[in-house]
């Protein structure tokens, strides 16, 4: 039988004057949920449901009381199947563990150096905005989801488990911490130990400082440009020192007229950065042919104060056209699972899991060195719905680049190949499209021709 189980602390549960209207409040969180995830009610209730022994962990307040619980439930019908079934119980106070803090405020950035009492277990520390902490929540549980936000971004966005989270990012024994932080500004220290499942298990040791003004950088950051083509170019950042900056290549139509301080606030506010410290070289692409760009760059920190004055470059595309053809050979297609039972040792069968069939491409081009070209496979409806420019974009950005090469395809959609060739100026050529096509099971060819190859 699947079951769902809560926890809830006694003084929310207090509120439900009885187990119908538990469960009616359950449900409209499903409902809710269920729309923002874009999901049927069913399928979401069927994600949270459980069938057999489960272990969860409950990010609670130190010494309260909670009543976790759980019913059946029919994933078919939605029918809850038994009673409320209902377990009171009280969480541990937070031990009470020391730790000797040195702050030293450079600046905006703060060094702390912590020496525990207890040198074998974890601990970290973390600094917080006085002016952002949640006045009504205890300063203990304020810490404690902080922390448990970044455990979860380590778990998700780098598949760290909670050993190699308290190894990674964790101190034992004698340790500093370095924070760069906003300037002028009063924060609030927190050291808290941290028990092996990597839950804050102490009350914090809070220690409060104010930091001083951001100090002027005397980076000089040089902006070369060359290679300048249609919807390219090439762009070189070299600072003079190690101190953080900010670069950006943009359109110079918002900028006309404004001061260099207001292009910076522009440029803070409106467009997403490329962070530096050490010299950059990219090729910028794709732009738009004829048009006039600015290449910028000021020192800042990773708190946002700007350290210093606005180095700039600009340049023209050009309105030349690439002189380079190109075009893409494609044919004989086969069947992902005919492959999968001629080749049985190779991966087909995996693929045949989630697509059709595969079509070979390969690229036929003139013979001109260092040409370079991308393409790609789309529905005829999508294609359809692209402009030029915005075709250009996503098949420089997501476009194959190499060839012989195939493409893995359902049976009986519309297709369209497509792609472009880059000359040895850099100069982007006309956009080819083949013909609508449409691939279907009883046009496959034997798999072995393919094998063969």
């Amino acid at each position: 039988m699947h079951y769902l189980f809560f926890a809830k602390s006694a003084e929310i549960m207090a509120q439900f004057p009885d187990d119908t209207a538990l469960v009616d409040s359950d449900f409209q969180y499903f409902i809710f949920a269920a729309d923002a995830s874009d999901m049927p009610l069913r399928d979401y209730i069927a994600s949270e449901a459980s069938i057999g022994d489960r272990t969860e962990a409950w990010n609670c307040e130190p010494g309260g009381d909670y009543v976790v619980y759980a019913y059946g439930i029919d994933l078919e019908t939605l029918e809850v199947l038994t009673p409320v079934m209902k377990l009171s119980v009280r969480s541990d106070e937070l031990d009470q563990v020391d730790f000797g803090i040195t702050v030293t405020v450079n600046d905006h950035r703060a060094t702390v150096e912590v020496t525990p009492t207890d040198p074998d277990r974890y601990y970290f520390a973390d600094a917080f905005l006085e002016s952002d902490i949640d006045q009504g929540v205890k300063f203990s549980k304020y810490c404690s989801d902080a922390w448990n936000s970044k455990v979860q971004g380590w778990q998700i966005f780098d598949s760290l488990t909670e050993e190699q989270i308290l190894e990674q990012h964790c101190k034992k024994g004698p340790g500093t911490f370095e924070f760069e932080l906003l300037a002028n500004s009063d924060y609030r220290l927190a050291v808290f130990a941290l028990d092996e499942k990597a839950w804050l298990c102490s009350e914090p040791i809070v220690e409060n400082f104010r930091t001083g003004s951001t100090a002027i950088s005397d980076n000089v950051i040089q902006i070369s440009v060359s290679k300048v083509a249609s919807r390219s170019a090439e762009v070189t950042f070299t600072p003079t020192n190690s101190d953080p900056y900010v670069s950006f290549v943009t359109d110079s139509a918002p900028f006309e007229g404004m001061s260099d301080e207001e292009i910076i606030a522009y440029c803070a506010k409106n467009l997403p950065p490329r962070w530096g410290t050490t010299g950059y070289s990219n090729t910028f692409a794709p732009l738009a042919p004829g048009t006039k760009y600015y290449v910028l760059a000021y020192g800042c920190y990773y708190n946002g104060d700007v350290t210093t004055g606005l180095f700039k470059e600009e340049f023209t595309t050009t309105d030349r056209v690439g002189s380079v053809s190109f075009e893409l050979q494609f044919g004989p297609y086969y069947d992902l699972w005919q492959l999968a039972d001629a080749d049985p040792d190779t991966r087909w069968h995996w693929s045949a899991e989630m697509y059709d069939c595969l079509l070979p491409v390969e690229v036929v081009k003139e013979d001109v060195k260092g040409l370079k070209y991308r393409y790609a496979l789309y529905t005829k409806q999508v294609i359809d719905g692209l402009s030029e420019d915005e075709l250009y974009k996503t098949l420089y950005e997501h476009g194959a680049d190499y060839s012989p090469n195939y493409f893995l395809s359902d049976y009986n959609l519309e297709f369209v190949l497509s792609g472009f060739a880059i000359d040895d100026r850099g100069d982007w050529g006309p956009i080819w499209k083949s013909e609508p096509f449409t691939l279907k099971a009883d046009g496959v060819s034997d798999p072995h021709d393919y094998l063969r190859k």
